[in-house]
């Protein structure tokens, strides 16, 4: 006679962890990238239809070349976010500050954009 097979085997319990571990990893980068998302950045959404800020048309470097992809220092303030969202820590002021000054060049600090216009259209130069 054979015992009964347990209901959720320890491979299966690992496996909903993980699942779940994975659901809030993803819940987290996406508030993370809603609050991204609502700073004020130069130039515009290359996409009118594009859910998020980036990638955007109209920033270029000191070079004078579209920047045609996110930068890094997006990703990383988006990172610092999801990881104080997930673990349900207090985001540390000097921290997040630290990865917005590094963006400094990338906002748009006219006062149209910060008012709700999503950033300003014109051509920008990123120093």
């Amino acid at each position: 006679m054979s015992l009964p097979k347990p209901r959720t085997s320890i491979l299966d319990a690992a496996r909903s962890m993980t699942s779940r571990q994975a659901y809030m990893t993803e819940l987290s980068f996406q508030l993370a990238s809603n609050i991204v998302d609502t700073i004020p950045f130069i130039g515009a959404k290359r996409d009118a239809k594009q859910e998020r800020a980036w990638p955007r048309s109209g920033i270029f470097t000191d070079d004078g070349v579209e920047m045609a992809e996110t930068p890094q220092e997006i990703f990383d303030l988006c990172e610092l976010l999801a990881e104080n969202i997930q673990l349900g820590q207090t985001f540390d002021v000097f921290q997040v500050f630290h990865k917005i000054a590094r963006l400094d060049r990338l906002i748009d600090w006219s006062g149209e954009g910060l008012q709700g216009g999503g950033g300003s259209t014109e051509n920008s130069t990123v120093h």
